[in-house]
């Protein structure tokens, strides 16, 4: 019994002893990286900055570490800043050629303390710890109101403990033109500190944008060499940043070349594509590539069609989720139509003059996967000479979707369904999967799961 006491409260010690630990400022090999950035103002000024604390002094019978700033102004060079000291959890400043320090840190506070800086007044206001992104911190959040009329107002700022202002590291009160953000601070190797940047997609979205993801597909085509089967794919390989955004890039590759096609940037459950060289002052100019959030039913959209004079329309007819082997996916059901050109539809029945095509979370179109989505054309004016057909995904080395794949389940039964069905008297169909209504007078066509060429 006795002994089960004495390793309780033990463990009570060193709990207790774990949660006080302090971590101190002041410590060789430190590193901090901070952004000078805001969206609205020039390139020139987009730029990282960095300081170290490396090699030791003695200034004033204090012994200190060394303070450089690296990439200042983006000049990419290296000064002297000054050194720190510390002592009971204090941290003192000696700026250059000066043998007086400064307090700039004290995290020997209480809620409720008034610490004394710059010959300023700070108020503590909380103190807690947090996690951040499996790095616990402890937080200090602070409020100064100055003296000087011109700053009137109350201004907010947050120490780290152990890492300093998660502004600057001397600058640390965010007073107009103050636009530098720590985002990151580590210690020969070890992290204490990283900003969270927050999700731009939904939870739970299934992204399009994930490194190494390829889309496969296979081109058939009939010239006066006869016939030919060429595969290619789309891959994300690689990522730009503009504006402190990353882009990932989308590639094409085939056995003969490799190219970019374009920037991908998802937002919600809405992709975006975004071609090069076609960059705003601010950002890259984005087009809607696929919007997986469309819920709204019954309402039609309209464009110009480049196949025929004609009007393109297409209309939500269903959202759900389906399940193809072991992975969850977001599926919407679209009817398209033409029109006469200029006339605009205000709904669209299903019927043999409708298509039809299915967008797949994270995987594009059925019938085209993450190409340029093109308006289907009526299964008679098809040219079964030279069509692309889109066969799978995959991330890294798994296959997440086949195109052919029997376990796909199908889409509600009052709708006709582009895909092959065993109930189906006539199974004929283009190398896209759209079911065709006779056989075609030349080119290659599926029947019963088989390829026939019609020359």
């Amino acid at each position: 019994m006795n002994k089960t006491i004495l390793l309780l409260l033990t463990l009570f010690v060193q709990t207790v002893a774990a949660e006080t630990e302090y971590r101190p400022l002041v410590e060789e090999g430190k590193h901090w990286m901070y952004d000078n950035f805001l969206s609205e103002r020039p390139a020139m000024y987009d730029y990282y900055y960095y300081y170290d604390l490396k090699g030791d002094t003695l200034i004033a019978g204090k012994r200190c570490l060394k303070m450089y700033i690296e990439n200042e102004f983006g000049s990419k060079a290296v000064e002297y800043r000054g050194s720190l000291y510390e002592e009971n959890k204090k941290v003192y400043f000696f700026p250059p050629n000066k043998d007086t320090a400064e307090l700039i840190y004290d995290f020997d506070c209480a809620v409720g303390d008034t610490i004394h800086l710059y010959n300023e007044n700070i108020i503590v206001k909380d103190i807690k710890t947090e996690d951040n992104g499996n790095i616990p911190i402890k937080k200090y959040s602070l409020q100064y109101k100055p003296t000087n009329r011109e700053y009137g107002e109350t201004y907010n700022f947050t120490w780290i403990e152990g890492v300093g202002a998660t502004k600057d590291f001397f600058a640390m009160i965010p007073l107009p033109g103050n636009y530098n953000t720590l985002q990151s601070c580590e210690c020969k190797g070890e992290k204490l500190y990283q900003i969270i940047k927050p999700e731009l997609t939904e939870k739970g979205y299934h992204k399009m944008g994930i490194e190494g993801k390829r889309w496969n597909y296979i081109h058939y085509y009939i010239d006066d060499s006869g016939e030919h089967c060429k595969p290619y794919s789309y891959v994300v390989k690689g990522d730009t940043v503009i504006k402190r955004i990353k882009y990932p890039k989308l590639i094409y590759q085939d056995h003969e070349r490799e190219y970019d096609v374009c920037l991908l940037y998802e937002e919600g459950r809405s992709v975006y594509k975004c071609d090069f060289g076609n960059n705003s002052f601010h950002q890259p100019i984005a087009s809607l590539y696929f919007d997986f959030g469309r819920e709204d039913f019954g309402r039609v959209y309209s464009w110009e069609s480049k196949q025929k004079p004609a009007n393109t329309n297409w209309m939500v007819y269903d959202v759900d989720t389906i399940q193809v082997d072991n992975h969850s996916f977001r599926r919407i059901i679209c009817l398209q139509k033409y029109s006469e050109k200029g006339q605009r539809l205000s709904t669209i029945e299903d019927g043999e003059d409708v298509w039809h095509d299915i967008w797949i979370e994270g995987i594009g179109s059925v019938s085209s996967g993450i190409e340029e989505q093109r308006p289907a054309s009526e299964p008679q004016n098809m040219n079964a000479n030279d069509c692309t057909y889109f066969v799978s995904c995959y991330e890294g080395d798994e296959c997440i979707f086949m195109s052919d794949n029997p376990n796909i389940p199908n889409i509600p039964d009052n709708i006709r369904t582009i895909r092959p069905s065993v109930s189906d008297k006539l199974q004929i169909f283009d190398l896209q999967g759209r079911r065709l209504h006779r056989i075609p007078e030349k080119g290659m066509y599926i029947k019963d799961g088989k390829k026939y060429v019609m020359k």
